[in-house]
């Protein structure tokens, strides 16, 4: 830390949301600077000369595992690149902050969590989709018993052409189960299917089973370019259902259903909700650092989300149910 008590921070390669991630590490008083390692020299060149938070560049991530002015490491870099980067920062007394997905497999992030504990850093694993602020208060909601007992939850989605050849992994994918996990608990087992060319599925599906005899079902398609992705979430309880929307477009993300009355929610939401919900997500991790707290986000959590989205891998393969775990 630095003498006033902030942090350093090593932001480990470059995806789609960095710029995101850099807005969040600026506005937030308790980070001082930050370290980038990416390979590629063209976006490392070009997010380093955009942001002035960025002190120094390289190309090797190994450089700032020696650099003592290093606190925390932010790993969005390639998955099967987490256990290593992380086993260093961790060997080196430093704390890691894993980005969605956390890992490439539970046995690669039971490695990091096993490194974690012979080190003086922590491991923290981001599931940014959960500090929607939709998805809070429709928590609270049905916490308070509002809907009454959850039986069903549903997840449809639309996103970009992306490089993940089953969408099941997509970010998509990946985080609809995040979010149907916190208000239904893991998931007992999955049967997933996919529509379209064999090698790259235009749109995937899944059925959770989840305890208590709850379902949820997960569908995602990936769009045209150019097409706005969103996502609907439904929370169907034996007394009522809620509908969580996250679309910029839509002028109310949490809406009510009872009976035949539909009551929308106020919900205090930024006009740009995205990065504003990965933005608090590493305010969190960061505010957990510098209070010495524990994380709302917890590393069971993810590891449930993680064996969740495999066996939907492994279902879409095989075409079978999986058990989950």
């Amino acid at each position: 830390m630095t003498t006033d008590g902030r942090l350093r921070l090593a932001q480990i390669g470059v995806s789609d949301l960095t710029d995101m991630q850099m807005i969040a590490f600026v506005d937030n008083h308790q980070v001082a600077e930050v370290f980038l390692a990416e390979p590629e020299e063209e976006p490392r060149q070009a997010l380093a000369g955009r942001w002035g938070i960025i002190k120094r560049a390289v190309a090797d991530w190994y450089e700032l595992v020696a650099d003592e002015g290093v606190d925390v490491a932010h790993l969005s870099g390639p998955l099967h690149q987490r256990v290593e980067t992380a086993r260093a920062f961790l060997a080196a007394g430093k704390s890691v902050i894993l980005d969605a997905p956390p890992a490439a497999s539970l046995a690669d992030l039971d490695a990091i969590t096993q490194a974690a504990r012979g080190s003086q850093g922590r491991v923290f694993a981001s599931l940014p989709h959960l500090m929607h602020p939709a998805v809070h208060k429709a928590l609270q909601m049905v916490k308070a018993g509002d809907v009454g007992e959850l039986m069903l939850g549903q997840v449809t989605a639309l996103e970009p052409p992306a490089g993940e050849p089953q969408a099941v992994l997509s970010a998509a994918g990946f985080h609809a189960i995040a979010v149907l996990q916190r208000f239904l608990g893991p998931a007992q087992s999955v049967a997933a299917d996919c529509a379209g060319p064999v090698e790259r599925p235009e749109n995937c599906g899944l059925i959770l089973r989840h305890d208590k005899s709850a379902l949820s079902g997960i569908v995602v398609s990936q769009v045209a370019a150019g097409v706005r992705a969103m996502a609907e979430r439904r929370l169907v309880g034996t007394e009522g259902m809620l509908l969580i929307r996250d679309d910029p477009e839509d002028e109310w993300s949490l809406i009510g259903f009872r009976g035949e009355e539909v009551i929308p929610i106020p919900i205090r939401q930024p006009l740009r909700v995205q990065p504003w919900y990965v933005g608090r997500m590493l305010d969190h991790f960061v505010g957990c650092l510098v209070q010495g707290k524990e994380p709302e986000v917890t590393l069971a959590e993810a590891r449930a989300v993680l064996a969740t989205a495999r066996a939907a891998r492994e279902s879409a393969r095989t075409g079978q149910r999986v058990k989950v775990g």
